[in-house]
């Protein structure tokens, strides 16, 4: 299972859609399975360059989950407060 981070209002350069995590999964046909998919603090960093740092962008996130980029299969939020870095 792949999850994807999107921010299409961030107001920094940023691709689409960036790998944020993924998880290994074996399910047989039909078989429902629960996964966890973490999302490591570093996929939320970008480089500040006026700062010479990692910084976090505060705000909204879209995250999404699939077999692939191209076979979503959920979509959410998460709101990201601030990280340390």
């Amino acid at each position: 299972m792949q999850l994807y981070l999107a921010r299409p209002d961030s107001s920094i350069e940023r691709p689409l859609l960036w790998l944020g995590g993924y998880a290994a999964v074996e399910a047989g046909p039909g078989q429902n399975v629960a996964v966890t998919v973490p999302i490591d603090r570093w996929a939320l960093r970008h480089w500040d360059e006026a700062a010479g740092a990692w910084a976090v962008e505060p705000g909204r996130f879209e995250v999404r989950v699939g077999r692939s980029v191209g076979d979503i299969r959920l979509a959410t939020y998460v709101e990201v407060v601030g990280l340390g870095s």
